[in-house]
């Protein structure tokens, strides 16, 4: 799949707006977002480049953060337009725009939605944390949690259709967002890691680059941990992949064994599949079909069925081991909580 080449503006670092690009109260220099204005809406909300004019008790009622502020306001230079009161923000346009959609009710009906965007649903997640907008917050960690899953069953059995459309660098960005210390995301990052760890080089440097197009680049030194963790956390892999995931390999039968044969017959059939011999990463790859393809009809019932148990049970030991793997501490507490920033 080829990198896209459009670009979404990056959510912006939290600091006051520019001033030579702030609202103006000429008409002309006014950027109506198209399905945002409202002639009737008392309030404006506005980032860099385009306005919204919406209505206040509708984002009081879902936001703490902005009710506070719209209550607390005594700033007697407040900027206006048309007798309106404007409040700047320093979110993307794309951002701000999906969860204002929300507040009003252009996305009331969102959970009937089978797929959001990736980068409606990380917007969710951004703004209903940064204004404690609790319900849209939710319904972002229900959708990243069914793309990444804290159990091997769930992780078998993907929801189908896919809840969030998936992009390149998608599992990166989910990474290193969860690294920037927003705790009840860091339940994604044994998945988003190992879904990290499958790709190739070529593939992940891509990814880490398109994401970059749409998201605040971290800290260096979150950059680097997350290098460290995929790289260290891949050589981890090849080995549970060997040591657990295919531990059946090591000749050992079933106590109910039929035939004596059996223990020559798992080496040599599975010693001509090179693509079970290669190193690899993929540690949670399911080869319990091919375990019954490449064991004919030679062994009997009964050791396919051992062999099978252990490949099962090393599975469940390596997606065990995922948080060990990658070396995830646990969460800070009250980590996620991130400040709202509005003028």
């Amino acid at each position: 799949m080829a990198p896209s080449t459009r670009k979404r503006p990056r959510p912006s670092s939290p600091g006051p707006v520019d001033a030579d690009v702030t609202l103006t109260n000429e008409p002309s220099k006014f950027n109506r977002h198209p399905d945002l204005w409202y002639d009737d809406g008392n309030v404006i909300i506005a980032t860099k480049t385009q306005a919204c004019k919406v209505y206040r008790g509708l984002l009081s009622r879902e936001s703490p953060v902005l009710n506070s502020l719209f209550e607390t306001d005594v700033d007697e230079k407040r900027r206006t337009y048309e007798g309106t009161p404007v409040y700047e923000v320093t979110d993307s346009d794309d951002d701000i725009a999906a969860v204002l959609k929300y507040v009003c009710g252009m996305e009331r009906n969102h959970k009937d939605v089978a797929t959001l965007t990736f980068e409606a649903t990380l917007a969710y997640f951004r703004l209903g944390t940064k204004y404690e907008i609790t319900r849209l917050r939710e319904e972002a960690i229900s959708r990243l949690e069914m793309c990444y899953p804290s159990t091997l069953d769930s992780f078998d059995c993907p929801r189908n259709p896919r809840p969030i459309t998936h992009t390149i660098g998608q599992d990166s960005e989910v990474s290193l967002l969860a690294l920037q210390n927003y705790a009840t995301l860091h339940q994604l990052l044994p998945a988003a890691l190992y879904a990290c760890c499958t790709l190739t080089t070529t593939k992940l440097i891509s990814g880490i680059e398109f994401a970059f197009d749409f998201m605040e680049p971290p800290p260096a030194s979150k950059l680097a941990d997350f290098w460290a963790k995929v790289y260290n956390g891949r050589a981890r892999l090849e080995e549970s992949r060997v040591d657990d995931t295919l531990c059946f390999l090591d000749g050992a039968v079933s106590n109910n064994c039929e035939r004596p044969a059996c223990e020559k017959t798992i080496q040599s059939s599975f010693r001509q599949d090179r693509a079970l011999s290669r190193p690899n990463p993929n540690a949670l790859e399911n080869v319990g079909p091919t375990i019954k393809k490449n064991s004919g009809a030679k062994p009997c019932k009964s050791c396919v069925t051992y062999w099978i148990s252990r490949h099962v049970e090393g599975r469940q030991r390596v997606w065990d081991k995922l948080r060990d793997i990658f070396d995830i501490p646990e969460p800070a507490a009250g980590g996620d909580v991130a400040p709202a920033d509005v003028s």
